[in-house]
């Protein structure tokens, strides 16, 4: 019926960070997009910026002639997507349509808009995608009215139509199209580097919570859970096609429903389809049945956005539970055989050092056997960003090179967060060797050097800890 192209504009040629890790995963979002517009019976192609680069992509779109490109962007590709969409435009000489989703755009409409794009999606975009591919004329402002979930420009006004209703059976959309995507690309990235190959897969969409700088412009607050059989069908045909050494489940909250939890540990055992994964899980979400069951089907790591050591901190956050849950949380993971990682931000306002210096007692005292730590980044529309909205630094453009840079004004200089976020990146591998020092020698007095660098930095700044 309708051509486009879908377009993840995410280029790991730009992100030196992720070159770093080395651990990208196919877009799921795109995926699931592409398999439901086939479903329906429009032609679908697919472009996968993150192994790719842009000359590929403007003789992608030279080849195929789309009558619509649509482009996922966030935060991080803003640029990226931007340079594709005007590429798009200037390539077809303006008669392609550009579409833009994702969490990104809606954050920054003028500079979208001027690059070329025609309309912005807002939210979920599999049923705004076909109800805008179904249109005659997608520069028609009134056929544009009555779709849902969009914003456009009419007579250089910006028009927002209503919400779009969250899909609530997350099953009517066919499983994402992976066969569109070269997903031997991204296994043989993890298996060079790391030795094993990874897949992700999604149970459920949005998340209920309220953490102040959390943004949910995809998928929302309304928590949804797809049905046990067909995650498990989907396992089975990624094991059967792929094989993959493990899976990221990447739910946001993957132990939300326990009652869930326990029955698909269940099933997934009397299917003999268990495959090893890694997941996100809250600290008062868990408790030794829940942990003994996902044990039972091979998860080996839970990722828990701990975020600070310090009551005080979390609750200006709204994380909506305690340090005690954090500790519990991390007693009953390691008892249980699975390894701990937690995510730590510094920098949120208010922290004081005191609240720095609690979080790295707790990572001392809890050992987590990972831990990926940030600074404080305010993203618009969320409530963190309205709190600080005045002090933001507004040269100060969100790119892969500033990650963990402060982007507004802060109770401590720049320099002491760029010293404090080092010092907990050490504090584990320092617990580590102070373990074995004699076989880690070399490492140890690196270790113990960079820690001392970063207290003296601190301690330039004019603030340092007390301990």
């Amino acid at each position: 019926m309708s051509k486009i192209l879908l377009v993840n504009s995410y280029l790991l040629s730009n992100d030196l960070n992720e070159q770093r890790v080395m651990k990208p995963y196919a877009p799921l979002g795109i995926q699931y997009i592409s398999s439901y517009l086939k479903s329906k019976g429009h032609h679908v192609d697919i472009f996968d910026g993150t192994f790719s680069s842009i000359p590929k992509f403007r003789t992608t779109l030279e080849k195929l002639k789309p009558k619509a490109v649509g482009i996922y962007a966030n935060v991080i590709t803003k640029e990226t997507a931007l340079q594709m969409s005007a590429l798009t435009k200037s390539t077809s000489g303006g008669h392609t349509a550009v579409l833009v989703g994702g969490p990104g755009p809606v954050l920054d409409i003028d500079a979208y808009f001027a690059s070329g794009v025609d309309v912005i999606v807002r939210g979920e975009g599999e049923l705004t995608v076909e109800a805008l591919l179904n249109l005659n004329n997608l520069s028609d402002s009134t056929q544009l009215h009555q779709i849902d979930g969009i914003i456009f420009k009419k007579d250089g006004r910006i028009v927002r139509t209503k919400d779009r209703k969250l899909i609530e059976d997350l099953d009517t959309i066919p499983f994402p199209d992976r066969e569109s995507i070269n997903i031997q690309d991204y296994m043989n990235a993890w298996k060079g580097r790391h030795g094993v190959s990874s897949i992700q897969i999604l149970t459920a969409r949005g998340c209920p919570y309220t953490c102040t700088w959390c943004s949910k412009e995809v998928f929302g607050s309304i928590y949804r859970k797809r049905k046990i059989e067909k995650v498990i069908e989907e396992m089975q045909l990624i094991k059967e096609k792929y094989n993959p050494d493990q899976l990221w489940i990447a739910d946001d909250i993957l132990t939300l429903k326990r009652d869930w939890i326990l029955e698909f540990s269940s099933k997934v055992k009397e299917k003999n389809i268990a495959i090893p994964f890694e997941c996100l899980a809250r600290v008062d979400l868990v408790d030794e049945e829940v942990l003994a069951a996902l044990k039972s089907i091979k998860c080996f790591r839970i990722w828990y956005g701990s975020e600070s050591g310090s009551q005080r901190v979390l609750d200006s956050m709204k994380k909506n539970f305690t340090v005690e849950d954090i500790f519990r949380a991390g007693r009953l993971t390691k008892e249980a055989g699975i390894e701990i990682g937690f995510f730590i931000m510094i920098g949120y306002p208010g922290e004081e050092v005191r609240d720095i210096e609690k979080t790295i007692d707790m990572l001392k005292r809890l050992e987590p056997d990972y831990c990926g730590s940030a600074v404080a980044f305010p993203i618009k529309g969320t409530e963190f960003y309205k709190s600080v909205e005045s002090k933001i630094i507004t040269q100060l453009e969100w790119k892969q090179r500033n990650e963990n840079r402060l982007a507004f004004k802060g109770r401590y200089p720049n320099i002491f967060y760029w010293f404090a976020i080092r010092l907990i990146n050490n504090i584990l591998p320092w617990q580590n060797l102070l373990k074995d020092k004699r076989k880690n020698i070399t490492k140890f007095v690196t270790t113990f050097i960079k820690i001392l660098i970063c207290k003296t930095g601190m301690f330039i700044t004019g603030h340092q800890f007390s301990k």
